[in-house]
């Protein structure tokens, strides 16, 4: 498949499947971080072993920092998203003619 006929197939929704493939992203790691801390804190309240507690409240910490990280995430998808929309407006109209070479 060329790449003009991949543009003439999909019009209007250039980016879109790059933020919803990040908006899906950012929703998985959440749900994995907190299915973690909760089954953390259960080990937590169940374990008597004191090195044990001590490994899985390390586990618990780092995983809680996860969120915290999902707005970088967020900037940083939208910029690939106006990088490749500004792309492909620039091969749409150096295309149709009405930009210089």
């Amino acid at each position: 498949m060329d790449i003009k006929s991949l543009f003439k197939n999909k019009k209007g929704i250039a980016g879109t499947e790059v933020v919803i493939q990040l908006m899906v992203a950012v929703f998985v790691i959440g749900l994995l971080a907190m299915l973690i801390s909760i089954t953390g804190a259960s080990l937590m309240d169940s374990t008597t072993n004191v090195d044990a507690i001590s490994v899985i409240n390390d586990t618990i910490l780092s995983v809680a920092d996860v969120p915290d990280n999902f707005s970088l995430w967020l900037v940083v998808g939208g910029l690939v998203v106006v990088i490749g929309l500004i792309a492909f407006v620039i091969v749409t109209l150096r295309g149709t003619g009405m930009m210089g070479a």
